[in-house]
């Protein structure tokens, strides 16, 4: 007899722990869900400007799009969502080191403007470093800058995989030499479900309104990081949404400036040279070149690569079993010139992306 108590005895209390681990769960759930981050569709974002450079038409200027990678993904990374087995890098140490070299490339490279994307400020992934005061600080060493964040990922929790992802505060940032006069986030809709549009990046539309000294008219500049991973819908919403927004702006009479990371392969690029040797995970699509008349600029240097695959880490030895894409880039409106582009082949050594930089001018009316 007391042999039965003690297993019901034990079966009960094993219950109640199920139980309470159950109600635990349930309530965290309730809480992530509860706590999603709801952007409204267009958002002022806050300017903090030191900028001193006065910025006209028929005056050349250099821009450069970068996705840092968040300072996780450099040449020995690979990531679970591409196919490889890791999900955050292992020590603070290494991502310190990351985010010291991504600043010092930016610095070095000199650029009037530039448009960088997965830029962690407060994430568990990359242990906190707040990367854009830190890239922003290393610029002001050597001139006077503009900075805008606008989030695109914003989750209290993310619980999967094991180890969970955890915390990410994340997004878009543009650091420019001339002052713009605003600056708004205008979100996409989700390309995901609920629950699961919860948990993902909210993507979205940096654009910065630039005044300009000889002309009423603006130069708007567009920075960009379009979906990944879904199955194409996404990506052909949000590049037309942002077609639309640099058509309107130019019927306007202002000059447009989009860059970024557009996980599609701009119309301009030979498919040829990079050809998709995995299939498995992440595939780019190819923006539809009829959504912009002729006289718009697709622009991207092909001659390097500006993305790997991140299945494995980087192999210098043996090339030819790295799978390259060439995705990130600009769109140009008719009334700018581009003098030069060219993708900086550092060899995904600090990030699993390649910058590319370009010389423009905005053409006198």
């Amino acid at each position: 007899m007391n042999t039965i108590r003690k297993k019901s005895s034990l079966i009960k209390k094993i219950s109640i722990t199920i139980g309470i681990v159950l109600l635990l769960i349930a309530a965290i759930v309730v809480y992530l869900l509860a706590s999603e981050y709801k952007p409204a569709p267009e958002e002022t974002v806050s300017v903090e400007s030191s900028a001193e450079k006065t910025l006209s038409t028929g005056q050349p200027f250099t821009v450069t799009s970068w996705n840092i990678g968040y300072g996780g993904l450099d040449a020995t990374a690979d990531f679970f969502m591409d196919g490889g087995k890791t999900v955050n890098q292992s020590s603070e140490a290494h991502v310190q080191n990351t985010v010291d070299n991504l600043a010092r490339q930016v610095s070095e490279l000199n650029s009037d403007i530039f448009l960088l994307q997965e830029v962690d400020i407060n994430s568990r992934r990359s242990f906190y470093i707040n990367q854009a005061e830190q890239i922003e600080q290393q610029l002001e060493q050597n001139h006077a800058v503009q900075s805008a964040f606008a989030y695109n990922f914003n989750v209290k929790f993310i619980p999967y995989p094991l180890p969970p992802i955890g915390h990410v505060e994340s997004g878009v940032l543009t650091l420019n030499s001339f002052p713009a006069a605003s600056a708004t986030r205008i979100g996409f809709d989700s390309s995901f479900s609920y629950p699961v549009s919860a948990f993902q990046l909210k993507r979205c539309l940096l654009v910065e309104r630039m005044p300009l000294a000889d002309t009423d008219k603006e130069l708007i500049l567009i920075n960009l990081h379009l979906e990944a991973y879904d199955n194409g819908q996404g990506k052909a919403q949000q590049a037309a949404k942002l077609a639309q927004i640099m058509k309107d702006e130019y019927a306007k009479g202002n000059y447009v400036i989009a860059g970024g990371d557009f996980n599609s392969m701009l119309p301009s690029v030979n498919q040829n040279l990079y050809p998709l040797k995995n299939t498995e995970h992440f595939m780019p699509a190819v923006i539809d070149k009829t959504l912009l008349p002729d006289n718009w600029q697709y622009v991207t240097d092909d001659s390097a690569p500006t993305s790997r695959l991140l299945d494995h880490p980087y192999d210098t030895e043996n090339p030819d079993s790295n799978q390259f894409y060439v995705i990130d880039g600009f769109i140009l409106s008719p009334n700018v010139t581009l003098h030069h582009a060219e993708t900086v082949d550092y060899q995904f050594q600090w990030s699993d992306h390649n910058p590319v930089s370009i010389s423009v001018e905005l053409n006198a009316e």
